[in-house]
């Protein structure tokens, strides 16, 4: 009897401590690392020249490139965590060439001018801005279950990519129109072999270019020898240009391939403030 009771006991024990894997009541477990690299390669030219009549004019023209194998938002899920050269290619938010263009401009009529003439209309400056740039990388993903994605089952959805499309369909040089019908067909891109990953590469294709031209007018009145206003007007995107937002890249969406939203149209505002 108390043998068969020893035996009983260490057998219940044993089915105790037998480890049968991962707890059943957690569905995904997220290893997070810190461990990514990147690098960043860039040249800059510079130009500043001042003019007669008070006006100063500057030129910045940046061409660079940031490469890295992962990203902050949700683009830094790994097709394949265990290849993570496959996953090194421009950064989202890379910005291949760049050029912005500034000018100020001391509007010299009535400026020094007495009385109230020269308080209201003399002292005024003039300054207007322009950015152009070119797309940021586009990311060609699915987030649905198979047979719609997780092609490599390995359980994931958000990471897995397709194959290359054909050789004849466009890549680049899309215009505006492009963008707003659609630049790809979800069916531009082949399904790859269940248990496999897909050969395109991440962030390949890049998104609408971006161009912002800003102004801003403004002047300091004087009340006394303390006290001071100023007055500043200043406008946004002044040509009321539509800046495309980067389209849907998610194989699985009814909009993929299309941009569904823009940057903010034209818009105005006035400050003054009190200095004294």
């Amino acid at each position: 009897m108390l043998h068969s009771a020893l035996h009983r006991l260490r057998s219940e024990n044993s089915q105790r401590n037998l480890f049968h894997g991962y707890n059943p009541s957690f569905g995904v477990i997220n290893w997070i690392e810190s461990n990514s690299n990147s690098i960043y390669n860039a040249g800059t030219a510079h130009l500043r020249r001042p003019f007669a009549g008070g006006f100063t004019f500057e030129a910045v023209y940046t061409m660079g490139k940031v490469l890295s194998d992962s990203d902050s938002d949700q683009t830094a899920l790994y097709q394949n965590a265990s290849d993570r050269r496959s996953e090194r290619a421009p950064a989202a938010f890379d910005v291949a060439r760049r050029a912005s263009l500034l000018g100020v401009w001391e509007i010299p009529f009535l400026k020094g001018h007495k009385g109230p003439v020269g308080m209201l209309f003399g002292g005024w400056q003039l300054s207007g801005s322009m950015i152009m740039q070119t797309g940021m990388p586009l990311n060609v993903t699915s987030t649905a279950p198979y047979p719609k994605g997780n092609w490599n089952a390995d359980g994931t959805t958000g990471a897995d990519r397709p194959n290359n499309p054909a050789a004849s369909v466009q890549r680049d040089g899309f215009s505006t129109a492009n963008f707003l019908t659609g630049i790809f067909k979800a069916s531009d891109f082949p399904i790859p072999t269940l248990g496999t990953n897909g050969n395109l590469g991440r962030d390949t294709f890049r998104g609408p270019g971006f161009i912002q031209t800003d102004a801003s007018l403004s002047k300091k009145f004087a009340i006394t020898e303390r006290v001071s206003l100023s007055l500043r007007i200043d406008g946004y995107n002044l040509p009321n240009r539509t800046n495309l937002l980067e389209p849907v890249m998610d194989l699985a969406s009814n909009n993929f391939g299309k941009s569904t939203d823009t940057l903010p149209a034209k818009a105005y505002q006035m400050a003054l403030r009190v200095m004294f």
